[in-house]
């Protein structure tokens, strides 16, 4: 195995552990109420590294980014791909290399995923904050971000809905 491969593997796998940050980012997983949507195979594809608890339960933490999945998954403007998935994909892209199979040369070919979808769920001074950015998965780059805040779970939701929105009309 290169070694430039080796470290995309590293960088890749300290991002789904959540080490940026020192939290513990929680699972994500596609929420049941998008199953439902038609994937656009034009759509790029975004991988889903968990959300980071700041001052919240981890229990809490996964629910949200449940729902963050679950919108960003709605508007269609994105082919979601899940932390277990990656970590799954990961997995057999290294047993493949160990056994020999040509690898692939970077992250986006890796896991077939030119964006990474990153962020944390906590609390600001009484209202429940949802951050995220949207990171292009090659350079490491900001390409967008937002957030989303309510003061319950209703306004918390429809913020995060608003902010699936806003991510979704960007250029990637």
């Amino acid at each position: 195995m290169n070694s430039r491969l080796a470290c995309l593997i590293l960088l890749i796998a300290a991002v789904l552990a959540g080490c940026a940050g020192g939290g513990k980012p929680a699972d994500t997983s596609v929420a049941a109420t998008s199953a439902a949507v038609t994937p656009n195979p034009n759509a790029p594809v975004l991988g889903l590294s968990g959300l980071e608890a700041r001052g919240v339960t981890d229990a809490d933490t996964k629910s949200v980014a449940d729902m963050v999945a679950g919108e960003l998954k709605a508007t269609g403007a994105f082919r979601v791909v899940d932390r277990a998935q990656m970590t799954q994909l990961l997995a057999d892209k290294a047993a493949q290399m160990a056994g020999g199979v040509e690898g692939a040369d970077d992250a986006g070919k890796l896991l077939n995923a030119r964006l990474l979808g990153v962020g944390s769920f906590g609390m600001l001074m009484g209202s429940y904050v949802v951050n995220f950015r949207v990171v292009d998965a090659e350079t490491g780059e900001t390409r967008a971000s937002g957030t989303a805040q309510g003061k319950d779970l209703k306004q918390l939701k429809a913020g995060i809905k608003d902010m699936a929105v806003k991510l979704a009309a960007e250029k990637y």
